[in-house]
């Protein structure tokens, strides 16, 4: 037997008598309306999951970078009480944090509290030295003087967006 296809049928309205041609798929289709309401409900739950996962990334990340910073200023503390000064800054790059890390490495006490910090918080620059990171990968800066004057160090990290003050990130040695 060779499958035909499904013929259109008649049917006719109760109120006027008149006969229309009716596909037996046309009962079971969405509307136009119907489709446009449910893209619609679709794009604002897909809004609001980017929206809500994005500002959980940002927060993990923030709390990852003051996790960071805590457990250095720990050891800075650590090592400011053993030695009676705070660990030099990198002459080279004014802010980098090669040379503060070197002096916490070498001081034992400081050491032991620098084993806390995550795995990616310490990585190696182009010429192989040690760069503290933040949570967003990006390296953090330490000032000995905490800048403007200050007496004790600054530990600041640019935050979500590289060059935006309003992201930065600061930690300051009270």
């Amino acid at each position: 037997m060779i499958n035909q296809p499904r013929q259109f049928e008649l049917s006719s309205s109760r109120t006027g008598g008149s006969r229309k041609l009716v596909s037996p798929l046309c009962e079971k289709a969405f509307t136009l309306v119907e489709m446009l309401v449910v893209m619609l409900i679709l794009s604002i739950c897909l809004a609001l999951i980017v929206g809500i996962s994005t500002n959980i990334v940002r927060n993990s990340k923030d709390n990852e970078t003051h996790y960071i910073q805590s457990v250095v200023i720990k050891a800075l503390k650590t090592y400011h009480e053993a030695n009676g000064v705070w660990p030099p800054a990198n002459p080279d790059a004014h802010r980098s944090t090669t040379t503060m890390l070197k002096a916490l490495q070498d001081d034992k006490n400081s050491r032991e509290q620098l084993k806390l910090l995550p795995e990616m918080a310490i990585r190696r620059n182009d010429a192989g030295r040690p760069v503290l990171m933040d949570g967003y990968g990006y390296p953090m800066e330490y000032l000995r003087t905490g800048g403007l004057g200050g007496k004790s160090p600054l530990l600041a990290s640019q935050g979500a967006t590289l060059g935006d003050l309003a992201d930065n990130i600061e930690a300051r040695l009270h």
